[in-house]
């Protein structure tokens, strides 16, 4: 088994885009995985003019790809390898203890308590923020596309941010009560 090791940034070193730049390609993908770097001598075999891996593209009748259009590993038909009892995936089934789950039975990157990698500063989930998506917020303190009130027609209106401000303390007095 290999020794792997984690850096200061806490990732794996073999992935961190800072330790290693070597790793990564000038699409900011990792070298090995970069379909965009297709035409590199390196790189050319592994994938298809879908700009896929070959064995995974569904178009190309891929190796991976099994009878029921899905990878074979991850369907449960044919009896995949990741695929568990419950006919799920292994990494996200709740009854096998998948390790997609933390010790809250939330999902890790969802996960307020273990501050998982989709929940903001502010304590919310990244997409539904309106703190960090400010520019997506109508001047009625809403998300643009969800704003009853001004039903949004992609006309870039400005925003009143002391407005919106506003709102937010509304938000966490609702929110925060006791």
């Amino acid at each position: 088994m290999k020794n792997y090791s984690i850096c200061i940034h806490e990732k794996l070193t073999h992935y961190c885009k800072i330790c290693t730049p070597n790793n990564y390609c000038i699409h900011q993908k990792f070298k090995s995985l970069c379909g965009e770097c297709l035409g590199k001598p390196k790189h050319r075999n592994k994938y298809c003019i879908h700009n896929k891996t070959k064995s995974y593209c569904k178009e190309c009748s891929g190796s991976s790809i099994c009878i029921h259009d899905k990878r074979i590993s991850y369907c449960s038909i044919c009896g995949g390898t990741s695929m568990c009892v419950h006919k799920k995936r292994r990494y996200y089934c709740r009854e096998c203890k998948g390790k997609a789950f933390c010790i809250h039975d939330v999902l890790k990157s969802n996960c307020k308590l273990c501050d998982g990698k989709n929940i903001c500063e502010h304590n919310y989930h990244k997409k539904n923020c309106k703190k960090c998506n400010i520019e997506k917020c109508c001047e009625h303190g809403h998300f643009k596309k969800k704003c009853k009130k001004c039903k949004y027609n992609e006309i870039n209106i400005p925003l009143d941010l002391n407005f919106i401000d506003s709102g937010f303390d509304i938000i966490d007095k609702f929110y925060y009560k006791n």
